[in-house]
């Protein structure tokens, strides 16, 4: 075996590309490398998120990472992903490695299956993706990095390395699920022209196989770490998508800002493109099932919800670094906040989020597309969460789904109603799609079990790592709050809390932040 112990940072932000597909459930969607997600065209590919499997036609063709912060200096840093037509600011891998930047030009994917069917001695052979797995310390790759987080795995016997020749195994979400690395450590970011922040990027996008509301969803997990040595204030996270429902120069916005959720739909049931599916167009959602946490372990919701129009105005494609963080904090690209009614530009009432109302509202102060008699066009739309303080070695993690709703039956154009697309994403959030627990530093990683749990639980941590446990509904509502834990556990009991899913914050003495999921049956 050969041991590389780099340490380096990438001087360029180079070309990712590999792709991978998700498409398990009814969904096919390409996934890829290096902040970008869903690019048509990208790998040979006719089509980037495919809703039914043979239509071979996108509902969405572009989305990606926006990220931004201010420094002590009080200078921006910038790192998006978009179309790469103008360039990249992200490059793949850790960020301390750049001689194997072709082996981390990969994403990886893994099926629950082959998990099982390894679990259970079912192979002769060790399969090839559980090998192969980009996790720490797996002796058969062709590096050896031991304390740098790679992709979770379930570590058997309990010595930090992964070795699946022990029985060690992937830790993954949904019934197949990818996972990649990248980061934003290179220069120049020609996307934006940002300063880059320093951040390394684990993103896993998963799906079920299910007959239910998450058959027509796949979900996107994020976790960031900041390697800079220097804290970001007001750093927004944004989620960029290019929606095109049919055909893309028919398309509306919206946004149910108590959901987390960004909306796109079309103004008419028929379009002409070459499918009956796009006969009868679905609503499009795109919701924060689990929305990141500022340092203090509270929740981050929807801070700024903004569409922008496919030219160079006031309202167009961003150019600048400044542009692109202004749209994740609410102004356009001229500085002017985002304000409310029309098409919220150049009013009198700053608001953070443009059109809000469900389209079949026709209330006095309700404000959609259609009570603004706006003419649908090609739109993006962008969805962000902050203000956070970023820390030096701070983590951040949050899972995002796209989900449709295609049950068109009782929908009704030009201003179709989002009750249905509501319905769905109810239903999502109170699914049960807890994976991997959040990675953190320092010593601070928590587990928790059984999960489900009974009449009681276990949190278990390394001594003295973690100082405080908050206990969150699936409202964001805090039921319970831990303080002054010492030792290696901590006992969870039943007692007053009701049945349902939970999300924990699990505060470390040092600062960082885990966060997890547990059900209580």
């Amino acid at each position: 075996m050969i041991l590389f112990l780099v340490n380096h940072v990438f001087s360029q932000c180079p070309t990712s590309v590999s792709t991978a597909q998700l498409n398990v459930n009814n969904i096919n969607a390409t996934i890829d490398n290096a902040g970008s997600t869903w690019l048509i065209g990208l790998g040979g590919l006719p089509s980037s998120y495919e809703a039914k499997s043979d239509s071979g036609l996108s509902i969405l063709s572009a989305g990606g990472l926006w990220i931004g912060g201010i420094d002590q200096g009080q200078q921006l840093h910038m790192a998006a992903a978009t179309y790469r037509q103008n360039g990249n600011d992200f490059s793949v891998g850790p960020i301390d490695i750049n001689s194997l930047p072709d082996f981390f030009d990969t994403v990886w994917v893994m099926h629950k299956s082959t998990i099982d069917s390894f679990k259970a001695g079912l192979f002769s052979t060790i399969p090839h993706s559980i090998k192969y797995w980009p996790a720490e310390g797996n002796p058969n790759l062709p590096y050896f990095l031991p304390g740098h987080l790679l992709a979770p795995f379930v570590d058997v016997n309990g010595n930090g390395l992964y070795d699946p020749s022990k029985g060690d195994y992937p830790a993954i979400n949904g019934d197949e699920a990818t996972w990649e690395v990248f980061n934003d450590d290179c220069t120049p970011h020609t996307e934006t022209g940002g300063v880059p922040l320093g951040i390394e990027v684990h993103l896993m996008t998963y799906a079920f196989d299910s007959l239910d509301c998450l058959s027509n969803t796949t979900f996107y997990e994020y976790t960031i770490i900041n390697d800079a040595s220097e804290a970001y204030d007001s750093t927004y996270i944004g989620v960029f998508a290019d929606p095109d429902l049919g055909c893309f120069l028919n398309n509306a916005v919206g946004c149910i800002p108590s959901l987390n959720m960004g909306i796109c739909y079309s103004d008419t049931s028929y379009v002409y493109c070459n499918s009956d599916f796009y006969r009868h167009l679905p609503l499009l959602g795109i919701q924060m099932v689990n929305p990141p946490l500022n340092g203090k372990g509270d929740t981050v919701n929807m801070s700024n919800f903004t569409y922008y129009n496919n030219d160079f105005t006031a309202q167009g494609n961003p150019t600048s670094a400044s542009q692109y963080y202004g749209y994740l904090t609410g102004t356009w690209k001229n500085g002017m906040p985002f304000t409310y009614g029309g098409n919220g530009y150049g009013g009198t009432t700053p608001y953070p989020y443009v059109y809000p109302s469900d389209p079949t509202d026709t209330s006095v102060n309700a404000w959609s597309e259609c009570t603004a008699n706006i003419a649908p066009a090609d739109v993006r739309f962008i969805m962000s969460f902050g203000p956070i303080k970023l820390q030096p070695g701070s983590i951040l993690s949050y899972t995002y789904a796209v989900l449709f709703d295609n049950d068109t039956s009782t929908v009704h154009y030009p201003c179709p109603s989002f009750a249905g697309l509501t319905q769905t994403a109810q239903c999502i959030k109170q699914a049960n799609v807890t994976g991997v627990n959040t990675l953190t530093r320092n010593n601070a990683s928590v587990n928790f079990y059984p999960n489900p749990m009974g009449n009681d639980g276990t949190f278990s941590f390394k001594l003295n790592t973690v100082k405080e446990i908050k206990l969150f509904n699936i409202l964001g509502q805090q039921v319970q709050d831990y303080t002054g834990i010492n030792g290696t556990t901590l006992q969870l009991q039943k007692q007053n809390i009701s049945q349902g899913i939970y999300f924990y914050s699990a505060i470390a003495n040092n600062g960082t932040v885990a966060n997890g999921k547990i059900v209580i049956q």
